[in-house]
């Protein structure tokens, strides 16, 4: 059985002890007050500063965004205007078919012309200057127009990564956005965040430094396209002026060549006229000579058959007398009128035959020169069919 006094001493070592756990359960339960007040304040900074890091980081995706829309905006702007100077390039190389096939219809017509009229003259100079200009143009469209394409490709594999950049932002500040709002938990049963896609996870320099390269990229191709552009415009330009005056030339030639060839076309003609009467005349002079050969001829043959006849005198009568004289001589003068007039007639003769070939050559030569203005008056009108150059409408502007 318990003393008095160790009961006593027990209750007052009980209350004591119960005594500090009261005072101990009431400091804990200050403490753990405070803890939450202040648990509760840093976790409400905490949000605070959380919240305005995700305004700020969505502050700097929508800027970069509203960048890369803009530029997105431009790089169309640039790929219009391209595509309307390769539609240019294109129907100039289109159009440049058709003086080409001409001025080498030209030339093939021209190897028509005959003979002496086959010749490299100012026109075959100048047709074949325009040919090389043209073809030097076609080669010089050509490579501006697959260089064109190549920069659209490169313009649109540009404004590839910038759509592909825009949609990863519009994608993340939803993201954010919702992150932002959320207001009770989600993913419960999902792995540690930390651990998700950390191998993928970029530093915000390196975030930043994206984008900004994709801009620059997309302004340095940007220039490179207006660059091109301008050359495109400087070529278009170059090239009309050159077919212009190549055409110019080629006009300017036909017709000195045919002012040239109409002039002697005339000088054969009014040639050939004069022959023609000098052949009418020469051979009314033959005729005159035959008559007078023919009119000789009977008094020649009176005077023979006199001689003949008086050479029947008998015996002593047959006397070499002035009948006899006279005689001999007539004959002797109309023989030798008759030889002179004959000669004459020969000669005569032989003027005609030159006559005749010189005006038979004169007459070919005549035809070959019709057939050559035919010719480049045919040229001249196949020219008149060339369209007009498409450049010629091209606003100025646009470039």
């Amino acid at each position: 059985m318990m003393e008095t006094a160790n009961w006593e001493y027990r209750n007052t070592r009980l209350l004591e002890k119960a005594g500090n756990q009261v005072d101990n359960s009431l400091q804990n339960r200050i403490d753990a007050g405070d803890n939450s007040q202040a648990a509760e304040r840093s976790l409400v900074n905490t949000i605070d500063d959380v919240q305005q890091r995700f305004i700020a980081r969505m502050t700097d995706i929508q800027d970069w965004r509203h960048l890369l829309e803009e530029e997105v905006g431009n790089l169309d702007t640039e790929i219009q205007a391209l595509t309307q100077w390769k539609v240019y390039l294109g129907k100039q190389l289109e159009w440049s078919a058709t003086p080409s096939a001409i001025t080498n219809q030209c030339l093939q017509l021209r190897e028509c012309r005959e003979r002496h009229d086959l010749v490299q003259d100012a026109v075959e100079v100048t047709l074949h200057r325009e040919m090389q200009t043209i073809q030097e143009s076609q080669w010089n469209l050509q490579a501006k127009f697959d260089e064109c394409v190549e920069e659209l490709r490169a313009l649109r594999s540009v404004k590839h990564m910038l759509v592909a950049d825009h949609l990863d932002k519009v994608t993340a500040l939803g993201i954010e956005d919702d992150c932002l709002n959320m207001q009770a938990p989600r993913f419960l049963t999902q792995p540690d965040p930390d651990q998700v896609n950390r191998d993928r996870a970029v530093d915000p320099a390196t975030w930043q430094q994206f984008s900004d390269t994709n801009i620059k990229k997309s302004v340095e191709e940007r220039a490179r396209s207006e660059s091109l552009r301008r050359g495109i415009k400087a070529l278009l330009d170059s090239t009309v002026a050159a077919l212009a005056e190549a055409s110019q030339h080629v006009r300017m030639a036909f017709q000195q060549r045919l002012v040239e060839v109409k002039s002697a076309g005339e000088l054969l003609v009014s040639q050939i006229a004069h022959e023609e009467s000098e052949i009418e005349r020469l051979e009314q002079s033959m005729s005159h000579l035959e008559q007078a050969i023919e009119e000789k001829n009977a008094p020649l043959q009176i005077a023979k058959d006199r001689l003949r006849e008086r050479t029947k005198r008998p015996n002593v009568e047959l006397v070499k007398d002035a009948v006899d004289a006279a005689l001999r001589t007539q004959i002797a003068e109309i023989e030798a009128s008759i030889k002179q007039l004959k000669e004459s007639y020969a000669s005569s003769y032989d003027h005609l035959k030159a006559l005749r070939r010189a005006h038979l050559k004169m007459e070919q030569d005549l035809a070959i020169k019709n057939n050559s203005v035919q010719i480049d008056q045919h040229c001249m009108q196949l020219r008149k069919q060339l369209p007009s150059n498409p450049f010629t409408e091209v606003d100025a502007g646009c470039v």
